[in-house]
């Protein structure tokens, strides 16, 4: 079941990097709760498919072609650690903007993502999920 936890989560972040959010939201839980880093500004916590909307509006509002990169996808049985960086270009100023890797952990029930938590590294999330002390 680990695998296809994996591969639901890449579909996921694969239909947000397309635009189409509706078909993202799709594979969460109706009640999802995300949960951003504390390092994140304005870091809260955002529940059901409308508050990940919002938490989602928050961010690219300023960017042009804002994407997730993930560089690694890792099986954590129910969790999928996800290290990624973000990427666009500013609205107004045209720079392109590439973050620092970063991780994030979604939890998966029942085939669907039933929580997103952001960390501020990858040691974070895998000590998270078990995988590192």
């Amino acid at each position: 079941m680990s695998q296809e936890n994996v591969d639901l989560v890449r579909l996921s972040i694969g239909a947000f990097n397309s635009g189409d959010w509706d078909a993202s939201l799709e594979y969460m839980d109706e009640d999802i709760e995300w949960r951003a880093a504390d390092a994140i500004p304005d870091q809260d916590s955002y529940f059901g498919r409308d508050g990940v909307r919002a938490f989602w509006t928050a961010w690219t509002d300023n960017f042009e072609a804002f994407r997730l990169e993930v560089e690694e996808l890792i099986d954590a049985g129910d969790d999928v650690v996800v290290v990624a960086r973000i990427r666009g270009q500013g609205i107004a100023s045209g720079a392109e903007v590439r973050s620092n890797s970063f991780a994030q952990v979604a939890r998966v029930r029942d085939r669907k993502i039933r929580r997103w938590e952001i960390y501020d590294s990858e040691q974070e999330a895998l000590e998270a999920v078990g995988l590192r002390e």
